[in-house]
């Protein structure tokens, strides 16, 4: 959780891991900043997850609640086709900052006008939290912007989606299953951490991947495919010859009068 002072300085106020966001959870950590001293807020913003609101109503019965908007917005489209989403979504800016409560709610009743016939899910999403919605229009202005939504939580643990999504099914390293653990409360040795040796990398795509020392019937020694030149063209260049010519030709007038041996698509020699 995260707190705003009258000033608009934000304050880290808990972290605690929970079952599935359930209404028990919520109550354990609403019910520890009480302990603490914690005065219950004006306002709380959070998204639509029941336990948390139902667990303010339980500890803070008069803190006023806020809908997250960015969800809100999700949700309402998620129950439009993908060809309506733009134009809907510039509608729904029209009520997110809207200058007045009526304003809003002008905003709210031409999009129901527009699309209740068609899409009554998608107005039925909106108007049952209109509400909510707009709380944040009774507070001063200044305030607007981090009240509306909780971007200033969901920001932090977009990055740890992130890396979860990218390490997800990775292999561990040999010795590294223990991790990194720390104890629930107070400090406490740490694992240590370890490396793995990393992969070695793969050659670039028009390097050399495999050389043969046999020559042709002619003599010639291997023909091999190398990196591009400064104009960016590929070339086939000779190492040598047993005249001592030596020259740089074309790929492609070698290929019609060689063909690579079968299995070697990346290389070719003679």
């Amino acid at each position: 959780m995260i707190g705003v002072r009258p000033d608009g300085t934000k304050e880290l106020i808990a972290v605690e891991d929970g079952y599935r966001e359930s209404a028990e959870s919520w109550k354990t950590v609403l019910r520890d900043l009480k302990r603490r001293g914690m005065r219950p807020p004006v306002v709380a913003v959070g998204d639509g997850a029941l336990g948390f609101w139902a667990a303010v109503r339980d500890v803070w019965p008069k803190t006023r609640a806020q809908r997250d908007w960015f969800h809100k917005l999700g949700n309402v489209l998620d129950k439009l086709p993908g060809r309506l989403q733009p134009r809907v979504k510039a509608v729904l800016h029209e009520v997110m900052y809207a200058e007045t409560r009526e304003r809003a709610r002008e905003a709210i009743a031409r999009f129901a006008d527009e699309y209740g016939a068609k899409y009554s899910k998608a107005v039925t999403t909106l108007e049952k939290d209109a509400d909510a919605l707009l709380t944040f229009v009774d507070f001063p202005a200044e305030h607007w912007k981090h009240l509306r939504t909780s971007n200033v939580i969901e920001s932090p643990f977009a990055t740890v989606r992130l890396r979860q999504r990218v390490t997800k099914g990775a292999v561990p390293c040999e010795g590294a299953s223990d991790g990194l653990q720390a104890p629930r409360h107070g400090a406490g040795p740490l694992a240590a951490a370890r490396r793995c040796t990393p992969a070695p990398a793969r050659a670039g795509r028009y390097h050399v991947h495999r050389r043969r020392a046999a020559h042709d019937q002619r003599g010639q020694p291997a023909i091999q495919i190398g990196s591009a030149s400064a104009a960016n063209e590929r070339f086939i260049k000779p190492t040598g010859s047993a005249s001592g010519a030596s020259g740089v030709f074309p790929i492609r007038r070698a290929a019609e009068n060689s063909r690579p041996p079968s299995g070697s698509a990346r290389s070719a020699s003679t």
